[in-house]
């Protein structure tokens, strides 16, 4: 069972994927040199979104994972 914020985070993923735009990471100030990941600091940006994944803990070990992935016919 999803909590409040997974379901939220869900939604953010199908967004991404049906308006074509990545939301900012949040409160990212300095980037790690040696981790070489695309993050997008402070504002959102347009980019094509095929598949998205949402990972939620809670306690008692109740973890989910949903992966959301464009239809493209």
């Amino acid at each position: 069972m999803m909590r409040k914020g997974g379901i939220t985070e869900v939604i953010t993923c199908i967004q991404a994927n049906q308006e074509v735009i990545v939301p900012p990471t949040m409160n990212l100030t300095d980037k790690e040199p040696e981790c070489n990941l695309d993050y997008i600091p402070q504002k959102a940006r347009k980019t094509t979104v095929n598949t998205a994944m949402s990972i939620s803990f809670g306690l008692g070990r109740q973890n989910t994972m949903l992966i959301v992935r464009r239809f493209i016919p």
